[in-house]
């Protein structure tokens, strides 16, 4: 059995179909990333967001339902984070 042959398939086949090449996704990501913890911290409520972003850059380059039920995900998380009743933020 081949070390993370699994992995490698998702990367290499499923997500590389989706949303391209993989550098690009992630210097892409890396980037409101950046931008996002250096004007915000890093905090619970920042490391949502930031997954937030990550499935709105994949929507934005092929839609999938996956990604907008995530996104509502996410979003519902930042709320209860605000809320105070999974974390201070």
């Amino acid at each position: 059995m081949q070390l993370f042959s699994e992995g490698k398939r998702l990367v290499e086949e499923d997500r590389q179909k989706d949303y391209g090449d993989p550098k690009r996704l992630w210097s892409i990501v890396a980037q409101f990333w950046g931008l996002l913890f250096q004007i915000f911290g890093m905090t619970p409520r920042t490391c949502a967001a930031a997954m937030l972003l990550l499935k709105v850059i994949r929507e934005l380059i092929n839609h999938k339902q996956d990604n907008l039920d995530d996104i509502e995900g996410y979003a519902y998380i930042i709320g209860k984070l605000w809320e105070g009743k999974n974390d201070r933020g």
